[in-house]
């Protein structure tokens, strides 16, 4: 960024060199008369020319680094949507193997106590029931 900075300043300062030797050269050519006149718009023409010349390729190349900015930033970006989706993916893995532990322990919880299992399931359903038939 500040190689850009730099030449835009230099263009900035040529041409402002440029536009105080127009203004000189502006001058001695009023002086001389008429035939001078066409000189100095001949030069001045050029001047601009020369300057927006400059701006140009400054306007150019700052277009170039900003294109060069955008494609590393998308670059970059790459890795880190990989390091997502493997987070996601290991937090599923993992989530997943709790939940299969979690329902064989309660399989085998069930399968060794069977009455009162049922016992316990019947009065949840009994608890739950009533509160919801109280508020409703």
């Amino acid at each position: 960024m500040n190689d850009l900075q730099e030449r835009t300043k230099n263009a900035i300062d040529s041409a402002a060199d440029t536009a105080k030797k127009a203004t000189g050269k502006a001058a001695d050519a009023a002086q001389r008369g008429r035939t001078g006149a066409s000189q100095l718009a001949e030069s001045v023409k050029e001047g601009a020319q020369s300057t927006m010349h400059g701006v140009a390729q400054v306007a150019g190349q700052a277009t170039e680094k900003v294109q060069e900015w955008t494609k590393e930033a998308l670059e970059a970006a790459g890795p880190a949507k990989e390091k997502v989706q493997q987070w996601a993916k290991d937090a599923y893995d993992i989530t997943s193997e709790t939940a299969k532990d979690w329902s064989k322990d309660v399989t085998a919880l069930l399968r060794k106590y069977p009455i009162p299992s049922l016992l316990l399931g019947f009065c949840a359903g009994i608890v739950i029931g009533r509160t919801l038939n109280s508020r409703g």
